[in-house]
């Protein structure tokens, strides 16, 4: 399992800080990868555009393509962090 995880470069969205896949550990010691979206969001804010919001989950697809292309690696799990 790699430890290191792999920046994805190239997405620009307004609330995203950082995108990388990491590996994790599922079930009977298989590796996964994890490609994990840092946002600009605080934690304890809340977001008043909702269409800010709406344009980035209509962004996963393509982010999750750029990360399949960038690692060449399938992708199972997508976590979402706020700052």
């Amino acid at each position: 399992m790699n430890l290191i995880p792999h920046v994805i470069s190239g997405v620009n969205h307004p609330l995203v800080s950082q995108v990388y896949v990491k590996e994790g550990l599922r079930l009977r010691n298989k590796t996964e990868h994890v490609l994990v979206i840092r946002t600009n969001i605080e934690r304890d804010i809340e977001v008043a555009d909702d269409d800010v919001l709406m344009s980035l989950f209509a962004a996963l697809p393509a982010i999750k393509d750029k990360a399949r292309s960038q690692t060449g690696n399938s992708i199972e799990r997508l976590e979402i962090r706020y700052n």
